[in-house]
């Protein structure tokens, strides 16, 4: 007598094929989507740097207002890598903080005065009232400062987005700004 052998086959389950096209389509849309990813990570970054210098501005206002003595924010740049420090005007060698390496100071686009010619190092001071000066004797209204004093960073691999910190009137008002509003 022959046996007759009923050979189940699942019908659940993905075939080979299937799983390559949805292998495939992930892999296309992740290459479409990683560009983006990037550049938002990238405008990110220039945006916490952005708020990082608008924080030191404020807190070397501050500081000047509580101590009553000028106290200044400096930048520079070194090895390629951009810097701040919050300081009082009389300390000459000040601890410095970096930002993430792709983080630049625009030149063309800062009006910061220098600490000295070339040096690289760019200022802006307040007084014990909190005005933006540029000598430590400087008052609020006798001033050499000319405004608006603005700091430009941009991102060197995220394209053209720029930020920028404007410290706007004598008084000290200050705001940030991003653009072509940084011009």
């Amino acid at each position: 007598m022959k046996k007759n052998l009923y050979v189940y086959q699942s019908k659940a389950g993905y075939t080979l094929i299937e799983i390559l096209v949805v292998i495939i389509i992930a892999g296309v849309l992740a290459a479409i989507a990683a560009p983006s990813w990037v550049a938002f990570i990238e405008r990110q970054r220039l945006n916490e740097a952005n708020n990082q210098v608008y924080q030191a501005i404020r807190q070397a206002q501050s500081q000047a207002q509580k101590e009553k003595e000028t106290w200044q924010v400096s930048l520079k740049e070194e090895s390629g890598v951009a810097k701040l420090a919050v300081h009082s005007a009389k300390v000459t060698s000040p601890s410095w903080k970096e930002f993430p390496q792709s983080i630049r100071i625009d030149t063309t686009k800062t009006n910061l005065l220098e600490t000295s010619t070339s040096s690289g190092i760019y200022r802006i001071r307040f007084n014990y009232k909190g005005c933006p000066v540029n000598a430590t004797t400087d008052t609020c209204i006798n001033t050499t400062l000319t405004v608006p004093q603005r700091i430009t960073l941009l991102n060197q691999n995220g394209g053209n987005p720029r930020r920028c910190i404007i410290i706007s009137t004598q008084l000290g008002a200050i705001r940030s700004s991003q653009d072509t509003n940084c011009n």
